[in-house]
């Protein structure tokens, strides 16, 4: 960031605040997808990776109860579901990494950018399969029809 100087860094940050939020709404809008009977969070609960340094340790919560709520909704095959999971708390651990100084934290960032980047791909296959399918229960295709905020 010292590089960039300061008009720089300031849009270097603001361009990645901007990436972290289309990565947002492309989780809320998995877990909309999925029926409410079956989440095991809010979707709105995402947008708890802005809160700074506190989604060092949240973001590994997200990731865990999205994934839940793809078991609970059983429309992901579970190899698919469980490639998803692992890529997202395999991103949320270097990210924690990147905070020692050095070498050392350059290195675990640069991980966890190239494991979000894969993680925000499969998020978007698993929400093109949740879309292409219907929920299971006439019950569960209600709750998808009106998703919560």
């Amino acid at each position: 960031m010292r590089a960039l100087e300061p008009a720089g860094a300031i849009a270097a940050m603001l361009a990645f605040f901007a990436l972290v939020a289309c990565y947002c709404r492309h989780l809320q809008a998995v877990l909309q997808a999925i029926p409410a009977s079956a989440r095991r969070a809010p979707p709105g609960s995402v947008w708890w990776m802005f809160a700074i340094p506190y989604n060092f340790v949240e973001d590994f919560f997200i990731v865990a109860a999205i994934a839940g709520s793809l078991r609970a909704d059983g429309r992901i095959a579970t190899a698919q579901q469980r490639r998803w999971q692992r890529l997202g708390l395999g991103w949320c651990a270097p990210q924690i990494a990147s905070l020692w100084p050095g070498a050392a934290g350059v290195l675990a960032g640069a991980a966890a950018l190239a494991l979000w980047a894969a993680h925000w791909r499969a998020t978007l296959h698993i929400l093109r399969g949740l879309r292409d399918t219907a929920p299971s229960t006439p019950t569960a295709a209600a709750d998808v029809a009106t998703p919560a905020r």
